[in-house]
């Protein structure tokens, strides 16, 4: 019962925000971005997304690393506090259709602000991306690992959460989106809410949106 209570709030946490930052930002560039999504789940029948919010500063500490922090705005709202911190490392830039990959380092906490309960969790990302038409699109995969020391009862580690995403360039504009599975290789049934899910039974589907500036 134990690792379904942990799937449960890795769902929950997880699936309230896309990949914050693909590709890092040049050196003392900055960023802002308000996102909207979350899992699909059954309501009386139909499949629909959870309109969870969130907002988020970076900065280009160099031309390969970015640090970034975010804010979920919806569990604000309902008296939790939930933020992450991070930094985005460049690993190697894209060479005609071979990707350019990037990796990420954060750390994501809540707090019931009522009951004062918390809980941290490390996560590492990362992903495989292309510009293409004169950078105007960026097309992106990779995955997520959601690390807890309390799954080390169950012989694991963590959970990896596949994605892939699609972003428009504009000058200082970005309009983005992202597909994410959350936890695909656990059962679905056994938790509290009625996730949806492209792999059947196995964990969620979560869709995102994303607006984000340059400066």
């Amino acid at each position: 019962m134990r690792i379904y209570l942990f799937i449960f709030l890795a769902l929950t946490v997880l699936s309230c925000a896309p990949s914050r930052f693909v590709e890092p930002l040049s050196k003392n560039q900055q960023a802002v971005s308000f996102n909207i999504g979350g899992s699909l789940i059954d309501y009386g029948g139909a499949t629909i997304l959870v309109p969870l919010t969130s907002l988020t500063y970076a900065y280009g500490l160099s031309n390969k690393l970015t640090a970034f922090g975010s804010l979920h705005t919806t569990s604000l709202v309902f008296n939790n506090l939930q933020t992450e911190v991070g930094v985005l490392s460049h690993i190697r830039g894209q060479e005609n259709y071979f990707p350019g990959l990037s990796s990420a380092l954060a750390l994501n906490y809540i707090s019931e602000l009522s009951l004062g309960n918390s809980k941290l969790w490390p996560q590492i990302d990362g992903n495989a991306y292309w510009n293409l038409n004169n950078n105007k699109h960026r097309f992106h995969l990779g995955y997520s690992i959601w690390i807890d020391t309390d799954m080390i009862d169950e012989n694991k580690i963590g959970i990896v959460n596949p994605h892939l995403g699609y972003t428009y360039k504009f000058k200082l504009w970005e309009l983005g989106t992202e597909l994410k599975f959350l936890a695909p290789s656990y059962d679905n049934t056994k938790v509290f809410l009625p996730y949806q899910s492209l792999t059947g039974d196995q964990g969620a589907t979560g869709l995102y949106f994303n607006i984000s500036k340059r400066f």
